[in-house]
């Protein structure tokens, strides 16, 4: 897996979201909204969702 568990990635479409866990076996990265509006909301996204690494 490319990323790691704190990294703030941009997503394909434009969210920046804060990688929250890995699942290794899906090959998955558990995600949160960096977007305050959005509650904190998780959710899963695949390696080639990820746009580019911000931080």
């Amino acid at each position: 897996m490319k990323y790691k568990i704190g990294n703030i990635v941009c997503l394909n479409d434009g969210r920046s979201v804060y990688i929250f866990s890995i699942d290794e076996k899906k090959k998955k990265y558990q995600v949160m909204d960096t977007n305050a509006g959005n509650n904190g909301d998780l959710f899963m996204v695949s390696e080639d969702e990820i746009f580019m690494l911000l931080t």
